[in-house]
């Protein structure tokens, strides 16, 4: 540093990078907060479609078209994949949807219940 720069300029420009750093450090912080508690309703989401799932009586490839569904493919990957056609995929998946409406409802699952709408409509529901 040059001796003509006064300590005030010093103490101003420490200042400045120091609110920078803050202000990353705090965004950056939100995010990471943001992240995990996406990854918990995640992860709730998950345990009660699962759960569904196991009290629902799906004949197999209704079964395998919502485990790929919920791997995160599309119908039309899923289609694909099984070298059916598409309309094939989006029957079964709608009559297993049906089928989980059914049983969710059985077995009280409150659709009036926001917790459960956002589930619900997450996964496309």
């Amino acid at each position: 540093m040059p001796k003509f720069v006064s300590e005030f300029w010093l103490r101003r420009k420490e200042r400045r990078e120091l609110r920078f750093i803050g202000n990353y450090t705090s965004a950056y912080l939100e995010q990471e907060r943001d992240k995990i508690a996406a990854e918990k309703e995640r992860e709730k989401a998950k345990r009660i479609v699962e759960k569904i799932l196991s009290l629902t009586p799906l004949t197999e490839t209704q079964r395998e078209v919502i485990n790929a569904f919920l791997r995160g493919l599309s119908l039309r990957e899923i289609a694909r994949e099984r070298g059916v056609y598409f309309y094939a995929v989006q029957k079964a998946f709608k009559a297993a949807i049906e089928k989980m409406k059914r049983t969710a409802k059985e077995n009280n699952i409150d659709p009036d219940d926001e917790d459960e709408i956002e589930i619900f409509e997450e996964y496309g529901f």
